[in-house]
């Protein structure tokens, strides 16, 4: 990934820990979007797809 997204994902983390100290540690926050992009983002640095993390089929496979 780029150093821009880097520098996104730090600002999001930021935000987030904002939020938790100004709601609270309860204070339901969703981060199924931001853990899809950094799985993407892992598997990216590691050569695989995220759809071969789940089953489906990469590249004609059969999962």
């Amino acid at each position: 990934m780029t150093d821009r997204c880097d520098e996104e994902l730090a600002m999001l983390a930021d935000i987030r820990a904002y939020i938790r100290t100004a709601e609270g540690p309860d204070f339901p926050i969703s981060t199924s979007v931001i853990d899809r992009v950094l799985d993407e983002r892992n598997n990216a640095r590691l050569g695989r797809s995220a759809e071969s993390d789940i089953g489906l089929p990469v590249d004609g496979q059969q999962g």
